[in-house]
């Protein structure tokens, strides 16, 4: 994957909450780019995920991933302390225990 060219221009991303019928509990988040005209292209999906103290989220490239252990699972974003911070984990080595 290589990063977006600097010709592209400046780029809108909107974020949407769908926190209707079944997804009162936890509401589904939407990141997508907005091209010209309105057009919106889903990029990434936030899950809240439930019976969690603090804010956790579920990072996909599908809508309807539910478990970190799917391949379309990017990773989680957790709260920390006060719900000012956030820590954003993916799925990679932890780095307490790498190089041990």
């Amino acid at each position: 994957m290589s990063p977006i060219p600097f010709a592209a221009g400046s780029l809108k991303f909107v974020i949407t909450r769908n926190q209707s019928g079944l997804n009162k509990l936890s509401p589904i988040f939407t990141m997508s780019l907005e091209k010209p005209m309105g057009i919106k292209v889903p990029i990434i999906y936030g899950k809240k995920r439930l019976f969690n103290k603090s804010a956790n989220y579920l990072l996909s490239i599908d809508k309807n991933c539910a478990e970190r252990d799917n391949d379309n699972c990017i990773g989680k974003l957790r709260a920390i302390d006060d719900e000012n911070r956030f820590y954003l984990y993916d799925n990679g080595d932890n780095f307490t225990k790498v190089g041990s």
